[in-house]
């Protein structure tokens, strides 16, 4: 399987490659529905969650690991969004106000054995965004704050 992945990171020399790392495996499902609640009144929520990791330690020339058997690839497994969106009119025009929600749990850090790892680079943490959004809408316009 060919597997993006950096070998050092952008602070020391700012390069990734693609490249032959074996094989990996993973798992992983997620689900989306949208609701019309009431005529003006709309939400939805999606959630996944994946995982995959390598099935095999790969080295590079003297024993350097480049990945690590049963080292995650990619972002952080769990994802959620969800929003609520809800329609008006206001002096005659077609009107809305939305909220949206994202959450993110903590992405897995590099493995510090491996050559790709940076000590002074901090591990993501989790994340969760609160956006909320009203507009108008004007002939074929919008207009948001």
């Amino acid at each position: 399987a060919s597997v993006v992945d950096n070998i050092c990171s952008d602070s020391n020399c700012g390069f990734s490659f693609v490249g032959n790392l074996g094989s990996a495996t993973g798992y992983g499902a997620d689900f989306s529905a949208r609701f019309k609640i009431t005529s003006g009144l709309t939400a939805g929520i999606s959630v996944s969650y994946t995982d995959i990791t390598y099935d095999q330690t790969v080295l590079e020339g003297e024993g350097a690991i480049v990945s690590r058997k049963g080292e995650t690839i990619g972002g952080p497994p769990f994802n959620l969004a969800a929003f609520a969106k809800y329609k008006f009119d206001v002096l005659g025009q077609h009107a809305f106000y939305r909220m949206d929600y994202t959450y993110h749990n903590r992405t897995p850090g590099n493995d510090p054995a491996t050559v790709g790892y940076d000590p002074t680079l901090t591990e993501p943490g989790e994340s969760r965004y609160l956006s909320m959004r009203a507009g108008v809408n004007v002939n074929d316009w919008e207009l948001s704050i």
